[in-house]
Formats: C-alpha cells, sequence, structure tokens
C-alpha cells in the first residue's frame, strides 16, 4: 500500500481515493510541497490532518499503547523537547533510546516479554540539500549511516 502513494498526483488524493477496506489500522505521515499530513485509518474511517511542519511531533501505535500510555509518551516528549532548543539527530536518538520510566512494556524501547519488542530505530534528516539517515539494529546491536546527496530535480513527475 505504501508504495501506491506514489501512484497518485498528490498524498492527499490518494488518501481520499486509496481502497483501504480490509487493511489494519495504521497512521501514515507525509511531508509534500511544505505541508505535513497525518492519515490514520482505524479499519473503519479514514482521517487527514494537516500539522505544522515547525512543530516537533510524536506518534505511538494506538493499537500497542493505550490512550493513557500515547498520552504519558506525549509528556516525556513535552519535558525533554524544550531542553533541546535545536536537536540534533544524536539527541533524538538518545530519546528514544532512553526515554520512558524503566517499564519495558511501555518506554520507547518496548520490549513485552520477549514477544513485541522494539527492533530497530530510524532517524533521517535533511541538511542544506543532504539526506542523513541512521538505522539501529537493536537485534544485532549494529548501526548503520547513509547520507544522500539531493539534486534539484523531482523524485517524480506527475
Amino acid at each position: 500500500m505504501v508504495l501506491d502513494v506514489f501512484a497518485f498526483a498528490k498524498a492527499t488524493h490518494f488518501f481520499q481515493q486509496y481502497a483501504f477496506e480490509g487493511m489494519e489500522p495504521f497512521t501514515m505521515i507525509v511531508f509534500e510541497n511544505g505541508k505535513l499530513y497525518e492519515f490514520r485509518w482505524d479499519e473503519k474511517d479514514k482521517r487527514i490532518k494537516t500539522l505544522d511542519p515547525g512543530q516537533a511531533h510524536l506518534w505511538a501505535s494506538s493499537t500497542l499503547y493505550p490512550q493513557l500510555m500515547q498520552d504519558k509518551r506525549q509528556g516525556w516528549f513535552k519535558e525533554w523537547l524544550p531542553q533541546e532548543l535545536t536537536p540534533t539527530m544524536n539527541d533524538v536518538l538518545d530519546f528514544h533510546q532512553n526515554a520512558g520510566e524503566g517499564d519495558p512494556e511501555n518506554d520507547l524501547i518496548m520490549n513485552r516479554k520477549n514477544k513485541v519488542c522494539t527492533t530497530s530505530i530510524t532517524s533521517i534528516e535533511k541538511v542544506n540539500g543532504q539526506v542523513n539517515m541512521q538505522f539501529l539494529d537493536l537485534l544485532q546491536s549494529k548501526t548503520i549511516a547513509k547520507q544522500i546527496h539531493l539534486s534539484n530535480e523531482p523524485l517524480a513527475a506527475h
């Protein structure tokens, strides 16, 4: 389904026209032409929300975390964010690896009896026409870092 987004001229068209029936709930975040969108599908209804791209945002899986735990995670994020006025990629990775209360069932690095757990963290930042990506494989204890230099050419023509 994610690759099907590219068959549409705009991500909003995809979300308005695509048949999501039979799919599990999901949240998709899309940044397109300077706008940030949050798309949600809950197996019945779809919702599109425009977000401020100049603000920091945090999401938690609604299928893994009840609303109370999602609110707690938002609280951790809001407490951390003012301390890091301009967080670097390493700051964000550190937050993702260490935020929580020491509860492996619900911390950002989650482990529920080795049945459901956080397996990786991916962080992407764009700086001066370059995309930096770090992938932390938590199962293999290794990190992969890549850099992509962007040109002024569009990724797709419609």
